[in-house]
């Protein structure tokens, strides 16, 4: 008498098993490297020939020389800028002075602003085309004399196509932390129209002159989100090292995500998991991590994933969100509600799932910028 006794093996073809990311065009964004400047003459330059030389100004930094604006020369003096002058300020200043001395060294170009006191009663301003609802993002450089009296705060105001800024879209109150040295200064704003006025002031009344120098408004440029995915199937069952993909064995599926860009609007990105038909589901096994695209290999010996990259990238802020599974496969419909076929020591299991949809919750956060951000999903299985 003789027993055969035939032990079957069930294999996988891991690029069979369908895991499908979906995500909307349209995202939030990040800042392009290499935007164009919405302003015109950001360093304040003009011709030589309208600079009135009346005043020289020496600091730890160099000399330069001013010229008051008055009259027509509020207007007509710093091309594209217009000036408010209540007193002696505004200026307009030149890094240069005689007979012998060393010149200050502007920021960019041989010009800058310089301002004192008294607030919005002095100040420059320009208007510039804007989107409503878009995001922009203002740079510019300051030099005050010295860190006293608030002369080394300059004030920005971003207004509604209002000359007179009464009531400001955003109030940037900027503090520069050395003196006679250019500091840089920047925020970012929402515009509320297609015009939009940018106007400076200083905040100390102090008699010294603060420059200004290489303004630039800039849109901050939408990135689109940049996926890698990475996937495994496993053997799991803790302690065991002698594992096999038999029936009654339990399986792990895994999948890792990376974005390297700019994130998806919120609720757009979806992951669809097929599930072979060789496989009944275990309920409740489906968990989501953030800031990980590999397993912890916390499974037990033998049980290490095949996948590969970063092991730690940034955290994506977002949560398991909306679960759906379908008895159809990856294309639905997403309406199936899971229940027990059988149980084992592990858990209950349902034979007729076979894909599973994933919405997660929240914003993802940016991940053009190293580590990055990811997440991985996994659930588990019986071989049948």
């Amino acid at each position: 008498l003789r027993f055969f006794i035939s032990v079957i093996f069930v294999h996988f073809n891991i690029n069979a098993i369908r895991f499908i990311l979906i995500a909307a065009l349209f995202f939030a964004g990040a800042e392009a490297a290499f935007a164009t400047n919405l302003l015109s003459n950001g360093s304040f330059e003009t011709t030589a020939a309208d600079f009135n030389n009346q005043s020289t100004i020496a600091t730890g930094a160099g000399s330069y020389f001013t010229d008051d604006l008055t009259g027509a020369e509020l207007t007509d003096d710093i091309d594209n800028w217009i000036a408010v002058n209540n007193g002696s300020s505004p200026r307009w200043a030149k890094g240069d002075c005689t007979p012998t001395c060393t010149p200050l060294a502007m920021q960019n170009g041989s010009y800058a602003a310089a301002l004192r006191g008294n607030g919005d009663a002095n100040r420059f301003y320009q208007s510039f085309t804007t989107v409503a609802g878009t995001n922009y993002t203002v740079s510019y450089y300051i030099l005050p004399p010295a860190i006293v009296s608030d002369i080394e705060k300059i004030t920005t105001k971003i207004c509604d196509s209002s000359y007179n800024c009464a009531t400001p879209i955003t109030t940037n109150i900027a503090t520069a932390a050395t003196a006679n040295a250019w500091n840089s200064a920047s925020f970012t704003f929402t515009a509320a129209s297609t015009t939009t006025v940018i106007t400076f002031s200083r905040v100390g009344s102090m008699a010294l002159h603060t420059l200004i120098d290489n303004v630039s408004v800039v849109e901050n440029t939408v990135l689109p989100p940049a996926f890698t995915t990475t996937k495994a199937v496993y053997p799991y069952d803790p302690g065991n090292t002698n594992l096999k993909m038999i029936p009654g064995q339990n399986i792990v599926f895994e999948w890792g995500m990376k974005n390297t860009g700019g994130p998806p609007d919120a609720g757009t990105l979806k992951l669809d998991m097929s599930i072979p038909s060789q496989i009944a589901f275990k309920i409740g096994s489906l968990t989501f991590e953030d800031g990980t695209i590999v397993s912890s290999g916390a499974n037990g010996a033998g049980q290490q994933p095949s996948l590969t990259g970063d092991t730690t990238p940034g955290n994506t802020g977002m949560t398991v969100g909306s679960v759906q599974y379908s008895s159809a496969g990856t294309a639905g419909p997403w309406t199936y509600t899971p229940s027990s076929d059988f149980t084992d020591g592990a858990g209950s299991y349902d034979n007729d799932v076979r894909a599973i949809r994933v919405t997660p919750a929240g914003t993802m956060n940016d991940g053009a910028t190293a580590p990055h951000v990811g997440f991985r999903v996994y659930y588990q299985g019986q071989v049948k």
